[in-house]
């Protein structure tokens, strides 16, 4: 029986990956989900703080007026774009994306807003550590706001989850 089919009046159970531990396949899927939509919102957040910071000055073109704006050798493009991967790391390492937290209470917001204090803390941290003369205006507009648009992303990804279990799907075996 599939997770959609279902017996009049009994609701559908939750289909099980095999070797996962009685592990529903939805979490891993919904996990997966998760995390590109984290590097989505982080990386429009630094784009937008990149673009506040430097203005027309901040277009993408090979050989443009972005080639002027450099810390330490590095272009503030290679910069936003390495700033991604390193937040949703943190972000799993604040285990934002364990399953038993995933749209249940609090907790997800909390492990989000931790990760991302992590995150600033380990780019204060290495700026100082290697004399970076990172922007501070890109800085104060990229955490921030990345901040929130992890929060609204989270939080409209678990209302998208609670609808879906109010009509028997994404739901646990208890």
């Amino acid at each position: 029986m599939s997770e959609s089919a279902s017996v009049p009046g009994v609701p559908a159970r939750p289909r099980l990956a095999a070797g996962t531990a009685g592990r529903p396949v939805w979490e891993a899927a919904y996990a997966s989900l998760l995390l590109a939509l984290d590097a989505v919102a982080i990386t429009v957040a630094s784009a937008i703080a990149l673009a506040l910071r430097f203005g027309q000055q901040a277009s993408p073109q090979l050989g443009g007026p972005l080639v002027g704006h450099v810390v330490d050798g590095l272009s503030y493009t290679f910069i936003v774009a390495a700033i991604t991967p390193v937040w949703v790391a943190v972000l799993g390492s604040s285990r934002a994306y364990e399953p038993r937290y995933l749209g249940v209470g609090p907790d997800e917001f909390k492990r989000v807003v931790n990760g991302s204090i992590r995150f600033a803390a380990l780019l204060a941290f290495l700026s100082f550590a290697v004399r970076a003369e990172l922007s501070r205006a890109f800085v104060a507009v990229a955490i921030p706001l990345g901040l929130v648009l992890l929060l609204l992303e989270r939080f409209a990804a678990r209302k998208v989850l609670h609808r879906m279990r109010r009509s028997d799907r994404c739901l646990h075996k208890v």
